[in-house]
């Protein structure tokens, strides 16, 4: 019978369930972040408790005999959640750890490519998110962003805001995953949880806010107007994040609309 390991979603619990599944005779189906939605009674469902020391020895394997550029494709790809994402990234090991570096020459191995992809996904959106993520200063002194990625973004883009913001105390919550980074004086943290009531945003934020707005609504071109540009370079699903609201900007193509305070 065919085992499906059940870890706790981290990239540890992903590196200890490959250490698991070498050192093991599970014939394993599938590596899953949680549990499933519903259980499947033709396969076994194994926990898997995070181990550092496990994590840390498939680690230092993968950038040994495979490459960093293995180890940080594995890590996007675990942090796209996609379906099926664990075994692939399994099967994409065992023929690394077999093949060398030269795997990642494979780009048309099935084994290979569907990792890859996975891992530009992830590398796509964490550009947008640098670059589309608005932080605004709350009554308490913080600054929080809100958004919502198709893909699990807050260990990637945190390191950075950590450095950006300095002493700065800041928040970044996913809203999908229900988790916030916190962080300050160069250190973060990510906590499960959302957020307690709506944001309490201080007054000279908001004058900040309604500068912002006026700023982008004067400087753009009526004419020049594109929606079906502004979609393609800047999807739809993160405009509801962005201070200057471009939806309420442009509803029709062509005609510039003004922005309510």
């Amino acid at each position: 019978m065919g085992v499906v390991y059940i870890t706790d979603g981290s990239l540890d619990g992903l590196l200890t369930a490959v250490f698991t599944a070498y050192y093991t005779r599970d014939a394993v189906e599938g590596i899953e972040q949680g549990p499933p939605a519903q259980s499947d009674f033709t396969v076994r469902y194994r926990d898997i408790e995070s181990c550092e020391d496990q994590a840390i020895r498939v680690m230092t394997a993968i950038e040994t005999k495979i490459g960093d550029l293995a180890m940080h494709s594995v890590t996007r790809a675990w942090l796209s959640e996609l379906p099926g994402s664990g075994i692939r990234i399994l099967e994409f090991l065992r023929l690394g750890f077999t093949c060398g570096p030269s795997v990642m020459d494979r780009l048309t191995h099935p084994q290979v490519a569907e990792v890859l992809q996975a891992a530009r996904k992830v590398s796509r959106e964490q550009h947008r998110m640098l670059g589309l993520l608005r932080f605004r200063q709350l009554r308490s002194g913080q600054y929080l962003a809100l958004m919502a990625p198709d893909h699990h973004q807050l260990p990637l883009i945190a390191p950075h805001f950590a450095g950006r913001l300095g002493a700065s105390p800041w928040i970044i919550h996913d809203e999908r995953r229900r988790q916030s980074a916190l962080g300050e004086g160069g250190k973060w943290c990510i906590v499960p949880g959302k957020l307690p009531g709506e944001p309490r945003w201080d007054d000279e934020e908001m004058v900040f806010q309604d500068l912002w707005r006026q700023y982008h609504r004067i400087i753009a071109i009526g004419s020049r107007v594109n929606p079906l540009l502004q979609r393609a370079m800047m999807p739809r699903r993160y405009w509801k994040y962005l201070i200057e609201q471009p939806d309420a900007l442009y509803r029709t193509p062509g005609a510039l609309k003004s922005i309510p305070p």
